[in-house]
């Protein structure tokens, strides 16, 4: 195995995030996602969750020596997800954007059309069941 992918310090929280992009040329960038479309939940919860993956982050950063200005770690969430909370905690990129930055090129796009139909239906298809609660349902167990 290569020495580069033997971690040291190794956390063991489950809140593992969504996306996890490492780029090591010309210099290691990290990118780190926690996405959500249809959960429930609150702002409190979600910062919660988005501050036990630093510790993953951390992990990372320390193994392959990453410089935190190259370290970006974000939230990708429907703009109605935080119901008009805003937190200067974290970075939000909303899947609003997205389509606002792509609707010139990618308007007769499949995945951008599904994307466009989940986001105005999103007061409908939001889960009535808190997210937070049902912890480890979606990952594997130890």
């Amino acid at each position: 195995m290569n020495d580069r992918f033997k971690y040291k310090n190794v956390p063991t929280t489950k809140d593992t995030p969504d996306l996890v992009v490492l780029i090591t040329e010309p210099e290691s960038i990290l990118i780190v996602v926690e996405a959500k479309m249809y959960s429930s939940g609150n702002l409190a919860d979600f910062k919660r969750q988005f501050n036990d993956q630093k510790k993953i982050i951390d992990c990372i950063k320390h193994n392959l020596n990453i410089d935190d200005k190259n370290i970006f770690h974000l939230a990708l969430v429907p703009e109605k997800y935080f119901k008009n909370s805003k937190s200067n905690d974290f970075q939000i990129l909303f899947w609003e954007n997205i389509l606002d930055s792509y609707v010139d090129i990618l308007s007769d796009n499949y995945f951008y059309n599904v994307l466009k139909t989940a986001l105005d239906d999103f007061e409908n298809l939001r889960s009535k069941i808190n997210a937070f609660s049902t912890s480890g349902k979606n990952m594997d167990e130890n």
